[in-house]
């Protein structure tokens, strides 16, 4: 998610293109839940190879 966001930001300010509050809102939101599936995702292994 984060790769693809970089893209479309860069494309939204080259052509100048105005995003509505909602979208930024929902662009927010994935970002931060693909954040932290990322940290449970590194989380889950941890806890199985400590135990």
């Amino acid at each position: 998610m984060f790769t693809e966001a970089i893209i479309v930001n860069g494309t939204e300010q080259l052509g100048n293109i105005q995003v509505p509050k909602r979208a930024s809102y929902i662009r927010d939101i994935l970002l931060e839940l693909s954040r932290i599936t990322s940290h449970l995702l590194w989380l889950g292994p941890f806890m199985v190879d400590i135990y």
